[in-house]
């Protein structure tokens, strides 16, 4: 059976109390010490493993093509053009 997730923190937190002598008043240190640690690991195990799929490569951008500018087409007249 599987154990519930404040059970595992309960029982991490009892863990690592116990390891450091068991000292009073200091329960939700530990809770929330634990807590974290668990939570971390199923961050850690649920997480997408990057496969080592290849994508197509981007054209990096660069200073000259991300400034430029384009003129407006004038016609004949002198007039700028409305596109």
């Amino acid at each position: 059976m599987a154990e519930s997730l404040d059970e595992k923190i309960r029982h991490r937190a009892y863990t690592l109390w116990e390891a450091d002598g068991c000292p009073e008043g200091r329960e939700m240190d530990y809770w929330l010490k634990a807590e974290h640690e668990i939570k971390s690991e199923l961050v850690r195990t649920a997480a997408p493993k990057k496969a080592g799929k290849k994508t197509a490569a981007r054209k990096p951008v660069t200073r000259k093509s991300a400034t430029r500018k384009v003129a407006p087409k004038k016609t004949t007249s002198g007039k700028t053009a409305r596109t």
